[in-house]
């Protein structure tokens, strides 16, 4: 009697293997985690009722000056959410840091809209600010384009945490380099007046809850590669060094939000 060969289905993330590149898919994941999570933050911030918004100030707060300059550190976090693709070659450990890239967006989404604080009385009056330098543009432009609002936690230093213990989980030494930027993020944040330094707490806790709970459980399989050699990095600093060109260019083009 014959019978029928058995058939064996793919697992769904061998079927995406088979409709995009390896760079093609991280292209994709890295353009939809970044739409979600910028596209949703100021979506977000145009729901809140400032008559709800709490502030979170506390003696530390009001002690901490403005630092116009380090808006060169606030600003990172815009290329520093890329560095997984620049230094993850695993397709699945890749995956694994989108989803939790999402997943602390969500969290924090929702935390804004039901617990909203505001930095409306920690900004400086921004017609104050002069805009002749670069600084003090860049951050006359962030209180222009940015609601006082979706404070806690902060979403800065959350996807700066998951992307630093994401490097940390493809070579410690990655990690530790990305951890230069997590500082200087986690210092900006305070001295741009842009939050307040519980917010900044709060985000640290979710990105390392989100990673304990989504990344770090992986394992790689048996002789699969995990990590880009340095290319990737210089590769990044490459990319970085542009996002601030474009940003300076843009400046000096004497290009403003505000009326």
């Amino acid at each position: 009697m014959d019978t029928v060969p058995s058939q064996t289905v793919a697992p769904a993330s061998a079927c995406t293997a088979h409709w995009f590149t390896p760079g093609q898919e991280k292209c994709l994941l890295s353009v939809i985690a970044a739409l979600f999570s910028m596209g949703g933050y100021f979506w977000v911030g145009q729901l809140v009722d400032p008559a709800r918004a709490v502030e979170l100030r506390t003696v530390l707060d009001d002690r901490i000056p403005l630092w116009p300059v380090l808006m060169w550190a606030y600003g990172s976090v815009y290329t520093v959410t890329f560095i997984p693709a620049f230094t993850i070659r695993s397709r699945s450990l890749f995956r694994r840091v989108a989803g939790a890239f999402l997943a602390a967006s969500a969290v924090a989404f929702v935390t804004f809209i039901l617990f909203p604080v505001t930095a409306e009385y920690l900004r400086p009056p921004i017609g104050h600010l002069d805009p002749a330098s670069f600084q003090n543009w860049a951050l006359k432009v962030n209180y222009t384009l940015d609601t006082p609002f979706n404070l806690f936690p902060s979403l800065h230093l959350t996807a700066a945490t998951v992307v630093a213990l994401a490097a940390w989980k493809t070579r410690p030494v990655y990690g530790l380099l990305a951890l230069i930027p997590v500082a200087g993020i986690a210092v900006s944040i305070v001295t741009v007046k842009q939050h307040f330094i519980v917010d900044g707490i709060a985000g640290l806790l979710l990105g390392w809850l989100t990673h304990r709970l989504i990344v770090d459980p992986w394992r790689p399989e048996a002789g699969e590669p995990v990590a880009y050699g340095w290319r990737g990095p210089l590769a990044y600093g490459v990319f970085t060094c542009l996002a601030y060109l474009f940003a300076y260019t843009v400046f000096r083009s004497g290009w403003h939000p505000w009326p």
